[in-house]
């Protein structure tokens, strides 16, 4: 176990496994925050794609005045 940690606190990933699958990886809180970084850069380009191909079909015209919903 300690030759583990040691191998995550310099950077290497440890995988775990149970019964010859794999179950779980332990990494580094650096490689952590880093890897939950990128998550976040991915799910504002998905966003970002969501809202451009809704905006290629907007037309203006077809905008309805709130006062016209009530």
């Amino acid at each position: 176990m300690y030759n583990s940690i040691q191998n995550t606190m310099s950077g290497k990933a440890v995988y775990i496994l149970k019964n010859n699958n794999m179950e779980a990886v332990l990494q580094s809180y650096q490689e952590y925050e880093r890897l939950k970084e990128i998550e976040e850069i991915f799910e504002q380009l998905e966003i970002k794609n969501i809202v451009d191909s809704r905006m290629e079909n907007y037309d203006s015209k077809k905008n309805i005045a709130w006062e016209k919903l009530r």
